[in-house]
């Protein structure tokens, strides 16, 4: 048995104006409090802000970073996932100290996970595969105007994709290529990296 997450780093031009929607309707557990009470996701978007954000939602649905400032929206599908991981450490981030005063704000990991009650356990012989994969579009002008949201620039689609599979016989992940584009490849016996969408 083993619990599984893919570390995925958003960028985004500032957290304040980012939202991740998709969640709507899907029980969460709240890291953030004693005892990881369950809560219930009502709003359409996940908010983040000066307060930190870190939960494990029981959700495999695809979701959506829209961000305001960078004008675009990250779409995430992922499989093999009964969980997403959200997670945001606002302003504690700047007292972490493997990053500098303020980079909180340029982030937001979204994790594909099997974890806690939702671990995989697998018999001899027997396979599990994560994965999920990142693409990237324009935010529409309309729909930004009518969620209050600053008129979108223009960026170019693109995407990328990770991915980590484990059996009995074989461990193998995927690592991220040098480049702005963060492009990512294969990479057998490496554990995945964190995978980051930058301008």
């Amino acid at each position: 048995s083993y619990e599984a997450a893919l570390h995925s780093y958003l960028h985004v031009g500032d957290v304040s104006d980012a939202g991740l929607v998709g969640l709507r309707g899907a029980t969460y557990l709240d890291a953030t409090e004693t005892g990881f009470p369950p809560r219930l996701q009502e709003p359409e978007a996940v908010t983040f802000g000066e307060r930190p954000v870190d939960r494990v939602y029981y959700s495999d649905s695809s979701v959506q970073l829209r961000d305001a400032v960078l004008g675009r929206v990250v779409y995430i599908v992922k499989s093999g996932s009964p969980q997403t991981v959200v997670w945001n450490p606002g302003k504690e981030g700047d007292h972490m100290r493997c990053a500098r005063p303020g980079e909180w704000r340029g982030f937001v990991a979204v994790e594909a996970a099997a974890c806690r009650d939702r671990g995989v356990t697998l018999a001899p012989g027997e396979s599990h595969t994560l994965s999920q994969t990142l693409s990237v579009e324009t935010l529409d002008v309309d729909d930004a105007r009518r969620r209050g949201m600053p008129p979108p620039m223009t960026v170019r689609p693109r995407s990328s994709r990770a991915g980590l599979t484990v059996d009995a016989r074989r461990f193998s992940g995927f690592r991220r290529s040098p480049g702005r584009r963060s492009r990512v490849r294969a990479a057998p016996g490496r554990i995945a990296g964190p995978v980051r969408i930058v301008e």
